[in-house]
């Protein structure tokens, strides 16, 4: 018994001595980077397929001509106690593009540009990407492939959080999301 107590007196002590506390460095890159955000369920499986966003007019009424997706933004390093401008550009995808002006809102639009910013103090903000109901789009689906740009308020982040691609159309298409029903 008096072995035990010694024993389990001596892992005790490696257990105590052995978590002492260290100092880690403190945060210093001055360098802020942005992200689109994806929950938890998705990074964890982030592939191709999950950057992909898929939109259809058909359920709306004819007299909508417009609607708009929210896409969230994420940054990387300090807060700011000032907005900070987000920037977007399309990406060339040639086959199916969408055409700025006629299947959604110019991302340099002056109408946007209030919402195209980090406000002060914050993490995260919403970006509008505001589509247009074309007569084309009841014949085929386009594609809109955007990108974060970097800018004077922020470098890229991580590359597989760089891009977003959102396809629409005005006819039934597969959802962005499947779910699954039993019966």
């Amino acid at each position: 018994m008096k072995k035990y107590i010694v024993f389990l007196g001596f892992v005790l002590s490696i257990v105590l001595f052995g978590s002492c506390e260290k100092d880690l460095p403190m945060y210093s890159d001055p360098v802020s980077r942005i992200n689109f955000y994806y929950d938890k369920a998705t990074t964890e499986t982030l592939d191709s397929n999950m950057t992909k966003t898929a939109y259809s007019f058909v359920f709306d009424g004819d007299n909508v001509k417009r609607d708009t997706l929210w896409l969230e933004v994420e940054t990387m390093g300090y807060l700011s106690e000032e907005d900070r401008p987000v920037t977007l550009e399309q990406v060339d995808t040639t086959a199916n593009m969408a055409v700025a002006g006629r299947h959604y809102v110019a991302f340099d639009d002056a109408s946007l540009a209030a919402y195209y910013k980090i406000p002060a103090g914050k993490a995260r903000a919403k970006l509008p990407v505001v589509l247009l109901r074309d007569a084309s789009l009841k014949d085929t689906s386009v594609v809109l492939k955007l990108r974060l740009v970097p800018n004077d308020y922020f470098q890229s982040g991580y590359p597989a959080y760089q891009t977003r691609v959102i396809t629409f159309t005005d006819r039934l298409s597969e959802p962005s999301v499947r779910e699954i029903h039993s019966c």
